[in-house]
């Protein structure tokens, strides 16, 4: 009879070790999930997956039993739970109130937004990757450690990682440390790293803004102007910078300035430049004078739009 009793907790332990050890991408088939669309920061349609169902307590317990028993030392963050994955949390929303589950990440690896990155810093994303390099893991990295690399899944050991482990919790992890690693019986061999270019913007006038990101020399550019509202006020649709443009006419400008912008080629929209004096800016077909907008002239800066 006792012999009886311990064939059945193991069978109940490996069904329970099953229950949670699906792959990082794979849909708990348990869970009914609805589909939706989100997109990257640079607008590319990304297949999401929701749901509202949750695991009863006990599942969670279990869960969470199996993994910090198997590896001794990771950082419990947040619960178990089937509403979303690593991806999702790496690339969409780094968050335990995330809400969505996200299957693939190829259209975020492919948006400029991100660049792969050989020196990777606190914030950044790091990706597991199969031998045939399908991606199957995602986390991100929460501080880089000093040392040498093992070997292990590349130089993951060099940092630590917070990850969501599939269906199961979220946890702070050395970055070799964790399930989707082959030598800890997952399937990854190796990482790469991703920056995503968060820009700020400076030095903000009426012609030019500076760009600026922790990975790039600050950059001058000229304003990218949009109209907003009605009338003649315009934005630039990378810094918020706002002015007032008002149409110039042979009535409001010299006429030897007029004779200039009338012998003007074609010119990009957007373009600021300055005849004798004037600030100008040409905008579908119409050149502007350009006003400073001296109410709310700055706005949040903004992601790379």
């Amino acid at each position: 009879m006792k012999q009886k009793k311990s064939i059945v907790a193991v069978i109940l332990f490996v069904a329970i070790f099953l229950m949670f050890s699906f792959s990082a991408q794979a849909l708990d088939g348990r869970i009914s999930y609805s589909t939706t669309t989100i997109t990257t920061p640079n607008g590319t349609p990304v297949t999401a997956y929701y749901t509202t169902e949750d695991y009863s307590e006990e599942e969670k317990a279990n869960s969470r039993r199996t993994y910090e028993e198997r590896f001794p030392g990771i950082e419990f963050l947040a619960d178990p739970t089937p509403r979303y994955n690593c991806h999702s949390y790496a690339w969409y929303m780094s968050s335990s109130t995330n809400s969505y589950w996200i299957e693939s990440i190829d259209a975020y690896i492919d948006d400029p937004t991100y660049m792969v990155t050989t020196t990777p810093a606190e914030g950044d994303i790091i990706v597991y990757f199969k031998p045939d390099n399908v991606p199957n893991h995602s986390g991100v990295i929460d501080e880089v450690l000093s040392g040498t690399s093992n070997g292990v899944c590349g130089d993951a050991n060099l940092y630590m990682v917070v990850s969501k482990w599939s269906g199961n919790a979220l946890y702070r992890h050395r970055g070799d440390y964790c399930p989707f690693v082959r030598e800890y019986t997952g399937a990854s061999t190796y990482v790469k790293y991703y920056h995503m270019h968060v820009y700020t913007y400076t030095n903000i006038d009426i012609y030019t803004h500076t760009l600026n990101c922790r990975c790039m020399e600050p950059m001058e550019e000229l304003h990218n102007w949009v109209q907003i509202g009605i009338g003649a006020l315009f934005r630039c649709s990378v810094c918020g910078y706002r002015s007032n443009f008002t149409p110039a006419t042979p009535e409001n400008v010299p006429i030897e300035t007029w004779s200039q912008l009338m012998a003007k080629a074609a010119m990009t929209n957007g373009v600021t430049f300055t005849l004798d004096d004037i600030d100008f800016c040409y905008m579908n077909g119409q050149y502007y004078i350009v006003t400073e907008y001296t109410s709310d002239v700055v706005i949040t800066p903004n992601v790379m739009e």
